[in-house]
C-alpha cells in the first residue's frame, strides 16, 4: 500500500537505536514510530531506516558514516535518535521537502520511503482552479488519489466556500472534482456526486467550479443517514459516491 505522509504533521512516538557489543556486532536493529494523525508507522531494521533519512535529503543524501558513529555508539555530547529525527525533519520542511510517499502494509509496517516524483510536484495546472477560486481559502498540496490500477500521489486542491469544501485532483489529462460537507452529526456527506473535466474543456471547467462554488455557498448543514465512509477501504471516486448517498440520495 502507499500512502503520503506530511512531514509537519508527524510526531515520534517511539525511538529505538542502533545498538552493538564491543565486538562491533549489531544487537540491536533500529526502530521507530512516526505518527501522523490516525496513522501510525513503524519503521524496523537499518535499511528502512536509511530509506527514510534518503527520502528526507534526497537533493543531498546525509553522510552514512557520520549519522551511524552518532546512532550507534552515543556518547554524552551526541545527540540522541529522537533528537536527530526531529533536526532532520525540520531541515528537510525548511528545504522544501515537506511530503514523502511510504509504502506499507496492512499493518502499516513501512516496506520503504521515497520523494515525490516530479509530477506530483507540479502544480501549474491546479494553480489554473486555484486562480479561480482566489476569493477563497484555497490550498494545493500533492495527495493521494486511488482508483482501480492502485494508489497515485498527485497535485491536489482543496477550497473552503461556505459550509461546503471543494477537493480537485490534477489526473493528467483531466481534472477530478468532488463537493464535500458534513451533516449535522459531524460526519462526512457528498453535496453532490463527482464529475472529471477535460483540462481542453475550458467551458466545461469554468463551468463545473462556478456550479460547485453556488453549491457549496448554499449549503446548510442537514441530516444525514448516520454512516461513518472510510476512505481507506475505496477508490477516489466510490469514496465521493458513498459519501454523496450519506445524505440520503438514491443513486
Amino acid at each position: 500500500m502507499r500512502s503520503l505522509i506530511d512531514l509537519k504533521a508527524i510526531k515520534y512516538a517511539s525511538t529505538q537505536p542502533l545498538s552493538r557489543n564491543k565486538k562491533g556486532l549489531l544487537i540491536q536493529k533500529p526502530y521507530i514510530e512516526i505518527v501522523e494523525g490516525d496513522n501510525i508507522y513503524y519503521l524496523y531494521g537499518k535499511d528502512i531506516m536509511w530509506s527514510y533519512f534518503d527520502a528526507l535529503f534526497y537533493k543531498d543524501p546525509l553522510p552514512r558514516a557520520a549519522v551511524e558513529d552518532d546512532i550507534f555508539a552515543p556518547t554524552t555530547n551526541s545527540p540522541s535518535l529522537y533528537s536527530l529525527l526531529h533536526e532532520f525533519t525540520i531541515e528537510s520542511v525548511n528545504d522544501g521537502n515537506r511530503y514523502i510517499e511510504v509504502e506499507h502494509d496492512k499493518r502499516n509496517r513501512v516496506n520503504m520511503f521515497a520523494s515525490l516524483n516530479d509530477n506530483a510536484k507540479n502544480f501549474d495546472d491546479i494553480q489554473i482552479i486555484q486562480n479561480m477560486l482566489k476569493d477563497y481559502k484555497t490550498y494545493s498540496m500533492p495527495s493521494l488519489y486511488k482508483n482501480k490500477q492502485g494508489n497515485h500521489i498527485r497535485p491536489s486542491l482543496v477550497s473552503w466556500i461556505g459550509a461546503g469544501v471543494i477537493v480537485a485532483f490534477d489526473l493528467g489529462n483531466s481534472y477530478y472534482f468532488a463537493a464535500r460537507g458534513a451533516d449535522t452529526d459531524d460526519n462526512k456527506v457528498g453535496l453532490c456526486l463527482p464529475t472529471t473535466v477535460k483540462k481542453k474543456d475550458e467551458v466545461g471547467l469554468f463551468m463545473t467550479v462556478k456550479n460547485l462554488t453556488e453549491l457549496c455557498s448554499k449549503y446548510t448543514t442537514s441530516k444525514g443517514i448516520g454512516k461513518v465512509v472510510r476512505p481507506n477501504d475505496f477508490t477516489t471516486r466510490e469514496y465521493d459516491i458513498l459519501l454523496h448517498q450519506r445524505l440520503g440520495v438514491r443513486i
